[in-house]
């Protein structure tokens, strides 16, 4: 779990503390940098043409994007092909998982899961700038958005690669919830955070427990960053 790429940056929270007037903290990659920032899926019939996310077939990627070996950009293209092919090693908690590198392959894995009735959740800057959101925010209201935790949500973190990738898993154990917070200079944010209800698998090194200074198992809750996608079951029906 430590290792997806958003994961390690986020601000991490108790439930309990999640009440409407107090000051939370966003962490410092809730407004994601340009590498891994929400891009264009490749149109599906040119994405089924690239060769598989495998570190094999890295010298053929870097070729197909124009990319040089050995460059910077070349190193994160390999870290994000290192986790689409690490996939067989996830723990049993966070499988089913996938790599889509197409709208349609995005749709097909979570509809496998979740069935055709879903919604998406976003974080989002809904007014003011975005800088202005790096630091504490209040917390103005929040309700949640997936009560039922046997109907797992599916989150796609976007990963860095010349066309849109997402590293997508099932959270099992997990509640959703959506706030919306002010910040000090005024932006409003429409946050979602994923609360994990059971952490006795995670790592005892996870920085959650340091952060939160809680033991392993302890509910740990964090800010979904803006270039995820948290898909859940459609409540309205």
């Amino acid at each position: 779990m430590e290792n997806i790429p958003d994961f390690r940056m986020l601000g991490f929270f108790l439930e309990s503390k999640l009440v409407k007037g107090s000051t939370m903290d966003l962490g410092t990659n809730f407004l994601y940098d340009a590498a891994n920032s929400r891009r264009d899926f490749l149109p599906g019939a040119v994405a089924d043409t690239l060769p598989a996310l495998k570190k094999s077939n890295l010298p053929k990627l870097l070729q197909a994007f124009n990319i040089g070996e050995g460059t910077e950009m070349a190193r994160g293209r390999a870290k994000t092909i290192s986790y689409c092919e690490g996939l067989a090693n996830l723990t049993p908690e966070e499988k089913p998982a996938s790599c889509p590198t197409s709208e349609k392959a995005m749709a097909k894995f979570v509809s496998s899961l979740l069935g055709q009735n879903v919604e998406l959740l976003t974080s989002t800057v809904i007014s003011g700038k975005a800088s202005a959101v790096s630091g504490p925010v209040t917390v103005v209201d929040y309700h949640t958005r997936s009560a039922d935790i046997e109907a797992t949500p599916v989150v796609c973190h976007s990963s860095p690669f010349p066309s849109q990738v997402y590293y997508c898993h099932r959270l099992s154990k997990t509640r959703v919830l959506q706030a919306t917070l002010e910040a000090a200079e005024g932006g409003r944010i429409n946050a979602v955070a994923i609360c994990h209800l059971d952490t006795s698998w995670w790592s005892s090194k996870h920085p959650a427990f340091a952060a939160l200074n809680v033991q392993r198992g302890t509910e740990v809750c964090h800010w979904a960053a803006e270039s995820t996608l948290v898909w859940v079951r459609n409540s309205n029906t």
